[in-house]
């Protein structure tokens, strides 16, 4: 008993440490984002048509973000689709639905304070300042971040769907094996960030219709 109390008590704190790098990282880390950008083959008119044909997902991303979830917003989310942040990281349209359905359970309000959106031809950049209101407790914070969203190729008179949401929170990488080595740190803040995105979506929720 006495060497598995230890083993408990060291893995708790290994993965507080871990998750203490991950902050330090987001407060001290330089801003290293990549941003979009269209080729220059790309004509004026094509860059207008680009532009306007995303607008109506530009505007699904941000309900989402003002805890707005419809299936409307949500099915620009392809099946496969994966989502990550600094904490988190969700595998495939259910888990993001349910994780975009738990928003206004745990806010009392999310409001955009502004954005700005960049384009490429096959992904897209929204930088976002929020602010979050925390039910329950009376606390108020803004949150800026950059958002790269990967889209599938236009079919026809289809619509591009979202493959990857990566949030960069602060404009800050996430911590990986890219770039904390060290005692393993990298490795093991992806493989948290895998468990707690599976952790919080294991009560399956869907939005209203």
């Amino acid at each position: 008993m006495g060497l598995i109390k230890l083993a408990l008590t060291a893995s708790a704190l290994y993965y507080a440490g871990v998750q203490g790098y991950v902050i330090y990282h987001l407060r001290t880390a330089a801003f290293k984002v990549v941003r979009p950008r269209l080729g220059t083959h790309v004509t004026e008119t094509e860059k207008k048509r680009i532009v306007q044909s995303r607008q109506p997902l530009v505007r699904a991303v941000l309900s989402l973000y003002q805890g707005k979830p419809s299936s409307d917003h949500l099915g620009f989310y392809a099946p496969g689709a994966t989502f990550t942040d600094p904490f988190a990281r969700l595998l495939g349209k259910r888990e993001i639905t349910t994780a975009f359905c738990q928003l206004p359970k745990a806010l009392t309000k999310a409001e955009t304070l502004g954005y700005t959106v960049e384009h490429a031809e096959d992904w897209m950049a929204i930088s976002l300042v929020q602010r979050y209101t925390v039910r329950f407790v009376p606390i108020s914070f803004e949150l800026p971040s950059v958002i790269h969203l990967t889209l599938t190729e236009r079919k026809g008179k289809g619509r591009e769907t979202i493959l990857t949401h990566s949030e960069f929170w602060y404009g800050k990488a996430f911590v990986d094996e890219s770039n904390m080595r060290t005692l393993g740190v990298g490795k093991m803040a992806e493989k948290i960030r895998r468990f707690q995105g599976w952790l919080v979506t294991r009560y399956e929720l869907n939005p209203p219709r």
